[in-house]
């Protein structure tokens, strides 16, 4: 894990994971024990969090400016008046530069020595806009290049696609409808 916040209703995660099933099973279970865990300790029934969780790629650049999303999110939430100030976040320990038994400080602390005026200042403009937007379509954040060079490693379409049939499935149905009248 890079970075997390457990804020009262939701939590941010920023998470590489180690293969193909790691992230749905990994967090699948985390919530199915946490909320048995807190329901029966409160003699509570259902959901605890707001939504399932959401995931998706982002290059570095993006990656950095959403770590300092998650880390200030406390502060936006006027839960406290430094990301450092909130217990339940990896703020601490990327201040400390030591991992705490969630985080693992090394990735983003290469990329980012002075983590204190890191997180010191504001967020982009357009951050929470552009993470609210991939994590409801799953599409990844980044430039072109970076999602065109996902698209051939993983052999698949990522950005988004006109509305309607594909152009491969119209020729083909146009196809069998010329052979089909020609047989007539």
């Amino acid at each position: 894990m890079l970075v997390y916040c457990l804020m009262p209703n939701h939590v941010h995660l920023i998470l590489v994971p180690g293969d193909e099933l790691g992230l749905r099973d990994a967090l699948g279970e985390a919530h199915r024990r946490y909320t048995r865990m807190i329901n029966f300790r409160e003699g509570w029934r259902g959901h605890l969090w707001q939504e399932r969780f959401h995931s998706f790629v982002m290059d570095e650049r993006h990656l950095i400016a959403a770590a300092r999303y998650v880390e200030r999110n406390p502060v936006r939430a006027l839960l406290c008046a430094r990301p450092q100030d909130w217990p339940w976040s990896s703020a601490r320990a990327h201040l400390a530069g030591a991992d705490d038994a969630l985080v693992s400080v090394r990735p983003l602390l290469e990329l980012i020595s002075d983590w204190a005026g890191f997180i010191g200042e504001p967020d982009a403009p357009d951050i929470a806009d552009l993470l609210h937007a991939h994590a409801s379509t799953g599409r990844p954040l980044g430039p072109d290049s970076f999602v065109e060079d996902l698209e051939q490693r993983l052999r698949r379409a990522l950005k988004r696609q006109k509305p309607g049939p594909k152009a491969a499935r119209r020729d083909s149905h146009t196809r069998d409808l010329f052979e089909l009248l020609e047989r007539d």
